[in-house]
């Protein structure tokens, strides 16, 4: 993945985090113009587009105030796709501030953004308003990142690497893709609903079928019931333990320090599930979690009852859906780190370790189905379509 870095009015000193990503990051290549202090827009048009040329369809921008509208007015004229943009701290070209030699760059394009973009605004932002950053927002079709009083998000705003702004750039595109913090929300409610009604079917046998080896992987339906508690503790800690928040309100440092203090907005109004939480905020919801023993194994029995481990499948199931509420696209796109239990090291991005947390109680669930089946017990509708919500 390259980086196309688009300063604005100015260009990027040497303190602002456009440079400073670029000397840390070899993926970034910057946009530059002929004239820093006199900016033409057909000039820079071209020079954007040429660099967008080069680097190709997969590139992403990372542009800073004039640098935005310069992206805006490009896309306006250019067939050329790029993966998306990370538009920081848009000016508005009619505001006191803004600068007279930068007059061409005027009005703001209207047009929809024909690729995926997030947004960030100050709500002290000296060459934009908080309501006209909305506007602009809901325009363009993109997320809106509330970014605080943070002034112009520059050098003087104190960012240093920017690790939240990376973070973001790189999860840049979540928001169109099928699987975003609103589905996976979907599946938690899924789990819970499903996880209920099959311990309430289990308590419907004696305790004779509900241990009988029936052939299955794990052999009994308990011993299967008790598999999926385990393996959701183990993973429910690894989630815990990722860098970006701790538990029990004490939070991480980010592995390139600073903390967040960014709030998504959805253009059209609401979060739609992407707000996101201070570092450690998130994972306040796993304390339960992290408090309980770590399973000896993967065949582990937890709990010698089916009374005691449908009362733990309730809170892990409490702990997942609350957890997963606060969870946003840019946590989604960061690196999972951990070990297996073979002590074998992985890193996978969060959310795609998501889909295989919620499948993963899936199958097993397929399972413990077919074990009520052969004991004579109908678990009835299973489907994940009835708690879908209709299209409006």
């Amino acid at each position: 993945m390259s980086i196309l870095i688009v300063p604005g009015y100015g260009g990027s000193g040497p303190a602002h985090w456009q440079s400073r990503w670029q000397a840390l990051h070899s993926e970034c290549m910057r946009v530059e113009q002929a004239d820093w202090e006199a900016p033409d827009l057909d000039a820079w048009i071209a020079q954007l587009d040429a660099a967008v040329l080069a680097a190709g369809p997969d590139v992403r921008i990372a542009a800073h105030s004039l640098g935005c509208l310069l992206v805006a007015h490009w896309a306006a004229r250019s067939p050329r796709p790029v993966a998306g943009a990370l538009l920081v701290a848009v000016p508005d070209p009619a505001g006191g501030e803004f600068p007279l030699a930068a007059a061409g760059f005027g009005p703001v394009p209207t047009a929809r953004l024909p690729f995926a973009a997030t947004m960030i605004a100050s709500r002290n932002d000296p060459y934009a308003g908080w309501a006209f950053s909305r506007q602009v927002a809901t325009d363009w079709g993109v997320q809106l990142v509330d970014a605080g009083e943070r002034g112009h998000l520059n050098a003087d705003s104190g960012l240093a690497d920017w690790a939240e702004g990376w973070c973001l750039l790189q999860g840049l595109g979540l928001a169109d893709a099928v699987i975003g913090p609103a589905q996976l929300a979907l599946m938690a409610r899924y789990n819970a609903h499903m996880n209920a009604k099959l311990y309430a079917a289990a308590a419907s046998l004696p305790e004779a079928e509900l241990m009988r080896d029936r052939g299955a992987y794990f052999g009994s339906l308990f011993a299967t019931l008790n598999h999926l508690v385990v393996a959701d503790i183990l993973w429910l800690k690894r989630f815990a333990a990722h860098p970006r928040g701790g538990v029990n309100g004490q939070t991480s440092a980010h592995p390139r320090g600073g903390s967040n203090g960014l709030t998504s907005v959805h253009p059209r109004g609401g979060s739609n599930g992407l707000a996101t939480a201070h570092p450690g905020e998130h994972t306040k919801a796993l304390a339960p979690v992290v408090a309980l023993p770590m399973p000896a194994g993967l065949d582990a029995i937890v709990c010698a009852d089916l009374a005691s481990l449908a009362a733990l499948r309730s809170v892990l199931d409490h702990a997942i859906g609350s957890w997963i509420g606060g969870l946003s696209l840019a946590l989604l796109a960061e690196t999972l780190h951990y070990t297996r239990a073979n002590g074998v090291a992985c890193q996978k991005r969060l959310g795609d370790v998501l889909l295989h947390f919620f499948n993963h109680q899936t199958h097993h669930r397929g399972q413990a189905s077919t074990l009520l089946c052969q004991a004579g017990v109908d678990l009835g509708v299973t489907d994940l379509a009835p708690l879908i919500a209709d299209a409006e």
